[in-house]
């Protein structure tokens, strides 16, 4: 660069560039990051060679603060600054894994290992017990909001932190103490993270292209449990040791296990399942970015666009990931600076049930299911008849079921820059962040769930065409037949004595995550179908006689064992068109319902 002057060059990769200047002598700067800076004077035309020298001094670590940058040094808070160099040979796919091991101080929880959940940051520890513990989020300067941005309840939830592409971010700094409430107020009295996005840079242009994919698995065996036939020998064991307990002799015993053992653990026709190979798998993930950066004296650029594909560790969870990204630059005089930085992101996130449900893989591998559960009948149908859980069966709700959330997000940020003297600036920022969340929740109609919502016994007892006397003939042929002889007897008293059968089936008077109320034109379609007035239902968990649907469903509580002990059991006796709950004690009252 010409001293004195804005007129400069920018040499090749030998380190070669051409001048030219209006008039003789002229004294050059050249510089180089790493080099001493030179000054040159030139008297005469042609070819010069300079040689600059290292500079041996050690640049002191930068702090980007809300009101200014400081040399490390010079830094009177508490803060640690990331820069993206050094993840350059580490892939991140989270913003996370960009602060995991690189921020002393700063400490994560989440409450979900599944792609995009949401998870929390404290810094130097909990602030509050009550209140929230979310540091202040700060991009190029500008506040934004955090935590998780779904629309649908799930266990994971999706965090907003995932719509950022981790590759366009220069730096990150973590202003822990007092500091960060002077620099911000109250918002960021539990820490502050500045996010620094990458801009252009004075130069020919450069164009990077990455390619990333990688593959994740269980840290550890998860709760291992028995295979199929240690589970088998340990109740067969058990079922042998509870009749020498008895008094029984050991040939009686040994026949009473032999007997009893294929009730609880028996060998199905494909050979024990390990549940573990059905419900998981190897995780992975794809990440593809292209970006352009540049620029010249006045006007700076930075572009990318970013594809991003991770798939979990269980069927049905994932995150899929759209970015875009322009950052400019553009001093307009000596004193005035523009500049507009312009983000888009589209994310779509499938998630798995967690919890205590058939659906959520890590409790069904290891509480409600067994390796004598098939997936598949010998037929190739889905297996319906599930030991523990009746006709849930996991494999199923896992391929037809869905939950995704959907999120767009547009970050749009325009600022100007006036220097009335030097060292005194005036900056305005105008930011506009805008975010749509949308979710899907599907119970397909071929699984238990979609059973539960789109319809349940009503809708199976209306499609087999029942009549009453079928029902009431085989459930009285078959009543004090044993579990395994009514499995054995057909597959109509299979589903009768079933948990979606008319004995187990709590659809109509429960309400909770499991089962859910059938609407009201399912249970009139039933009560046409049986030319009935109203439905009742027994072996409640009910302490008294309850009405449902303007009384056309009536639960009845019917050897409920607190009922028992409590000497509260109820009766309803229908005379002459009338309804009576009789008590304990013989007493009637007349229950009054609607037709």
């Amino acid at each position: 660069m010409v001293k004195g002057s804005t007129q400069g060059a920018i040499t090749d990769i030998d380190g070669k560039f051409t001048l030219s200047v209006d008039a003789l002598p002229v004294t050059v700067v050249v510089s180089y990051i790493g080099y001493q800076k030179k000054e040159v004077k030139i008297t005469s035309k042609g070819a010069i060679h300079i040689t600059l020298a290292e500079d041996t001094q050690l640049m002191d670590e930068v702090i980007v603060t809300g009101y200014g940058t400081f040399k490390k040094s010079a830094y009177a808070g508490s803060a640690s600054n990331v820069k993206s160099d050094k993840m350059a040979d580490v892939p991140t796919v989270s913003f996370q894994d960009m602060l995991q091991g690189n921020a002393t101080g700063v400490q994560f929880s989440a409450s979900s290992g599944q792609p995009g959940a949401s998870s929390n940051i404290n810094i130097r520890g909990m602030g509050s017990i009550n209140a929230g513990n979310t540091p202040l989020y700060v991009i190029d300067g500008v506040p934004v909001i955090s935590g998780s941005i779904n629309s649908m309840s799930s266990d994971s939830g999706l965090d907003i932190m995932s719509t950022i592409n981790t590759n366009d971010i220069a730096s990150i700094t973590v202003i822990k103490d007092a500091a960060a409430a002077s620099l911000y107020g109250s918002r960021a009295a539990n820490g502050v993270i500045i996010i620094t996005t990458k801009q252009g840079q004075q130069g020919k242009p450069k164009v990077s292209l990455q390619a990333d994919w990688g593959y994740s698995d269980f840290a550890m065996d998860y709760r291992p449990v028995m295979n199929g036939q240690q589970r088998r020998d340990y109740i067969y064991n058990g079922l042998y040791a509870g009749q020498i307990l008895k008094g029984k002799t050991e040939q009686e015993a040994t026949a009473y296990a032999d007997d009893n053992i294929d009730d609880y653990a028996p060998i199905p026709w494909c050979g024990f399942i390990d549940w573990d190979d059905v419900l998981f798998k190897k995780g992975s993930h794809q990440q593809y970015e292209a970006s352009v950066s540049g620029g010249a004296d006045k006007f700076k650029y930075y572009s990318s666009i970013a594809y991003l594909k991770q798939d979990g560790i269980t069927h049905r969870s994932g995150l899929e990931r759209l970015t875009g990204r322009l950052n400019v630059d553009y001093k307009a005089t000596n004193r005035l600076t523009l500049g507009a930085n312009i983000f888009f992101s589209s994310v779509n996130q499938d998630v798995y049930s967690e919890g205590f449900t058939y659906t959520a893989p890590f409790y069904s591998s290891r509480s409600a299911v067994t390796p004598s559960d098939p997936v598949y009948n010998e037929d190739g149908t889905w297996n319906r008849a599930f030991i523990r859980i009746g006709d849930r069966n996991p494999a199923l709700a896992n391929e037809y079921d869905s939950q995704r959330e959907y999120v767009t997000r547009t970050f749009n940020t325009v600022y100007g820059q006036l220097e009335f003297i030097k060292d005194l600036k005036f900056k305005t920022t105008f930011s506009y962040d805008y975010i749509t969340t949308k979710g899907k929740d599907w119970a397909d109609p071929r699984t238990s769930n979609g059973d539960d919502i789109n319809g349940g016994m009503s809708k199976k007892f209306y499609d087999r065409n029942l009549s009453i006397p079928m029902v009431n003939d085989t459930i009285s042929s078959v009543l004090f037949m044993k579990s395994k002889e009514r499995k054995a007897h057909s597959e109509f008293c299979k589903f009768l004595y079933g948990n979606r059968g008319p004995i187990w089936y709590r659809g109509l008077v429960l309400n909770d995550k499991k089962w859910s109320h059938l609407p009201s034109d399912s249970l009139d379609m039933v009560l046409r179908r049986y030319d009935v007035d109203r439905i009742f239902v027994g072996h409640t968990i009910f302490k008294d006689i309850k009405r449902f649907y303007n009384g056309r469903v009536i639960a009845v509580n019917v050897d409920n064992q607190e009922n028992y002990e409590h000497r509260r059991g109820r009766a309803v006796l229908m005379t002459d068109d009338k309804l009576f709950v009789v008590g304990d004690k013989g007493i009637k009252k007349q229950l009054k319902v609607k037709r």
